[in-house]
């Protein structure tokens, strides 16, 4: 690894080189090994030096316990169901608020519709045939409506039910 030009580094001292060497379990060259004897630094971390870089390499001894994972999933269980309705709750609001949102001006449009019609139908046809058909089709515009914001709730559930099943496969 070579530092780069902007990264000034101190160079290591002997005493550094040598703690490097030992604690990588390194065999030391001869001016390291003088030094490291030389040194009341050095020789005193050689033994520890030597101990910490064993345990280094060593193979972990801990192991986890059979059966942890189910005994952290049951006691997060409640946590995590929790967190899961409610993230269903606002899903279905955020549903039921962009399907609901424009019913006014869908109400709006369709009484602007119905006037217009009836008065172009009152200008050909009698009064009260006008109104007649005119209410019916108000009548089936009112059926419509119902049936179709009726089963958005029904249909965002089968959406959020379906998204679930997705996410806990």
């Amino acid at each position: 690894m070579s530092p780069r030009d902007d990264d000034e580094r101190p160079a290591m001292s002997l005493c550094d080189e040598v703690r490097v060497a030992l604690l990588l379990g390194e065999p030391l060259d001869d001016t390291a090994a003088t030094h490291a004897q030389s040194c009341t630094v050095c020789a005193g971390a050689d033994a520890a030096a030597r101990a910490l870089s064993a345990r280094l390499t060593a193979e972990p001894e801990e192991t986890v316990p059979a059966g942890f994972s189910d005994r952290v999933l049951r006691a997060a269980a409640p946590l995590l169901e929790r967190n899961r309705r409610r993230a269903t709750a606002r899903q279905l609001v955020r549903t039921l608020v962009a399907a609901f949102l424009p019913l006014p001006v869908i109400v709006l449009v369709d009484v602007y519709l119905l006037r217009g019609a009836y008065q172009l139908l009152s200008d050909v046809l009698p009064t009260s045939l006008s109104l007649y058909l005119v209410l019916n089709a108000a009548a089936m515009l009112g059926a419509l409506l119902s049936l179709t914001y009726g089963a958005v709730p029904i249909l965002a559930e089968r959406q959020l039910r379906a998204r679930r099943r997705e996410l806990h496969v």
